[in-house]
């Protein structure tokens, strides 16, 4: 899994601001746009941290095979995939 840096978290809650922003729904701002983008940024930050804990916790399961599987392998990519959704489905995601 590849993190997330913030550039891209950055262009991601711009992105978001904008789909917004440009929404017909949304007609009016309680706050400024600075404070929109800041709350953004914080919920991406919080569910990258989230998926970077599961994607730890995969990996510590997969070290602890008694037999070695290679990383990059199909079998080691079948089984972080599977492991990865029990996870995920564990933290209600």
């Amino acid at each position: 899994m590849t993190p997330m840096n913030d550039d891209k978290i950055n262009h991601l809650s711009h992105v978001v601001l904008n789909g917004l922003h440009e929404d017909p729904s949304v007609d009016e701002w309680k706050v400024g746009k600075e404070a929109v983008l800041s709350a953004i940024k914080r919920g991406i930050r919080a569910e990258v941290k989230i998926d970077e804990e599961i994607d730890r916790l995969v990996r510590l399961k997969l070290v602890s095979y008694k037999r070695n599987i290679m990383e990059g392998s199909a079998e080691w990519e079948a089984l972080y995939q599977k492991i990865f959704d029990t996870e995920m489905t564990k933290h209600g995601r």
